[in-house]
């Protein structure tokens, strides 16, 4: 399962180093704070000046989420891969050169290493061209999927590609929000929103291909929407 199909607890991709990270964070002890520009406070948001854009539309009286996240997460998710993609390809290629190397020396087992290479240069290629196919084609799947929703009791969200998955979480049971920027995404100009949410210790959610300026104002109408003074 890709980073595009479970969001939730995904693996960070591959610029997610915590040396690169500008981390924002908020929590019920300390709404609100902002680790690195901490001169920046948004005026206060009450719940019903929330932007009708960013609430969910109601098809049927069932809610659905309508916002697409950023365009600019096409080209981040497809760099992020492609980085990944280089990494497998090198192992690969290490791996078929070894054998190569142990088929072209000579001796008795010459033979067997031979055979060998037969075998592992097309699963080589056929490994490495099948990853760098779904490099280039998930990420406008996986955008093209992506929607979102916040208002004052949930947010919402519908994601994936083989497997769709639709995600409501109370406002209620969020416990604090960051706004993770790694290398790439500063690149990109794109930020994370990660929320925590009560029950099972570690349990978050991944909102990825925000802008920053729409990322600082999710969370301070999620933090309004809990009743949490937003500094």
């Amino acid at each position: 399962m890709s980073q595009f199909d479970d969001p939730e607890g995904a693996m960070p991709p591959p610029d997610d180093n915590p040396s690169d990270f500008e981390s924002e964070a908020t929590s019920p002890d300390t709404p609100g704070s902002v680790r690195d520009d901490a001169s920046i406070a948004p005026d206060p948001i009450a719940p019903d000046s929330m932007d009708p854009e960013l609430g969910p539309k109601r098809v049927g009286g069932l809610a659905e989420p309508t916002v697409s996240l950023d365009r600019r997460v096409v080209f981040y998710w497809i760099l992020s891969g492609l980085l990944s993609w280089l990494m497998l390809s090198v192992f690969l290629g290490g791996a078929a050169g070894f054998v190569y190397s142990q088929a072209a020396g000579g001796g008795e087992e010459a033979a067997g290493w031979a055979a060998a290479w037969s075998y592992v240069m097309p699963t080589a290629v056929g490994l490495s061209a099948a990853l760098l196919a779904w490099t280039l084609i998930s990420p406008p799947l996986a955008y093209a999927r992506w929607r979102y929703s916040v208002d004052s009791e949930l947010l919402l969200a519908r994601y994936g590609i083989l497997f769709i998955e639709e995600k409501a979480i109370p406002i209620s049971r969020l416990q604090h929000v960051d706004l993770y920027r790694g290398f790439l995404e500063r690149m990109f100009g794109l930020t994370t929103l990660i929320v925590f949410t009560a029950g099972t210790e570690g349990a978050h959610f991944r909102l990825p291909g925000l802008t920053l300026v729409r990322a600082r104002e999710l969370r301070d109408l999620i933090l309004a929407a809990r009743g949490d003074d937003v500094i």
